[in-house]
């Protein structure tokens, strides 16, 4: 058990559940912390004017305010308080909400389990790295990539076949970034449409072709992206497949893929960008991905 005490602010209006949860934290093997409870989000907000909170947990259904309002508010005033979201409700919309509104950093899902719940609490806790922000104004367009794309991180771009996610990598080289674009689609197609002549497009795939990447080898395919951009004094890559590769190697693998080369960027300060569907994901595995990927819209 690490010897610090963590403070934990717990935020529902079901004084079951707040009983619930904090018991199951107060009784964690992993680590040991303080819980203060709150009944609705107006106690809440009172509770963190008194003291520094190093999480808030939250239900989302609650009287006058949701849960997303109320983290929200907690990443405006409380910008380094870790934000965990929890309901009953499987929705993609709510996910997608508190990801853009709050920048969540997990989203749990109602019954929450008692090992889950402490192993993902202690997870968040234990991090050091402070989850940076962007501007939540609405699109981004690819003339301003620059001033919100930050070096040492990976960017997730909602969007069904990619076409912004070229259009901002297109933009990134003509400033002088070094690209590297992997892609399902026809690299001719590609390089055609985008302009992209000069800059290496490979394809992702399970055939066996010269100059494709194996889409079966995940520790090959992370092994060519640092291959790339190590050398490269401003490097970014265009990975348009996750959804490939969550076909092939389920979601748990390709996350831990993904996992692994998040670490590799913050230390090379580099840029990794991926255009994804958020559809193609339950509201779990989206939440998930939001712990990696920061969203460039």
């Amino acid at each position: 058990m690490e010897e610090r005490t963590y403070t934990i602010l717990i935020v529902d209006d079901e004084v079951d559940m707040l009983d619930a949860l904090k018991r199951k934290l107060e009784r964690a093997p992993q680590f040991t912390c303080k819980i203060v409870t709150a009944q609705n989000p107006e106690a809440a907000m009172g509770e963190l004017k008194k003291q520094r909170f190093d999480m808030v947990l939250s239900d989302y259904q609650m009287p006058k305010m949701n849960g997303v309002d109320l983290l929200a508010l907690v990443k405006e005033n409380h910008p380094d308080t870790k934000r965990v979201l929890i309901t009953g409700l499987s929705d993609m919309v709510v996910a997608q909400d508190a990801m853009r509104k709050a920048k969540v950093h997990f989203f749990l899902e109602k019954p929450v389990d008692k090992d889950v719940l402490r192993g993902t609490i202690h997870e968040l806790l234990k991090a050091s790295r402070v989850e940076p922000t962007l501007d939540d104004t609405g699109a981004t367009p690819a003339t301003e990539t620059q001033s919100t794309m930050a070096p040492g991180n990976m960017y997730l771009i909602e969007e069904r076949k990619g076409a912004k996610a070229f259009e901002v990598l297109t933009d990134l080289i003509e400033r002088g970034h070094q690209g590297l674009a992997i892609t399902t689609q026809s690299p001719d197609m590609i390089k055609q449409r985008y302009g992209l002549g000069g800059t290496s497009v490979r394809w992702l795939s399970k055939r066996e072709v010269d100059g494709a990447m194996d889409a079966n080898n995940l520790v090959e395919l992370g092994f060519l992206i640092r291959e790339f951009l190590e050398p490269a004094e401003r490097g970014v890559v265009l990975l348009d497949g996750f959804d490939y590769l969550t076909s092939i190697h389920g979601f748990d693998k390709t996350i831990k893929f993904l996992q692994d080369l998040s670490e590799f960027i913050v230390y090379s300060n580099k840029n990794v960008i991926i255009p994804l569907n958020p559809q193609t994901l339950s509201a779990q595995q989206y939440a998930i991905l939001g712990r990696y990927l920061e969203s460039l819209e």
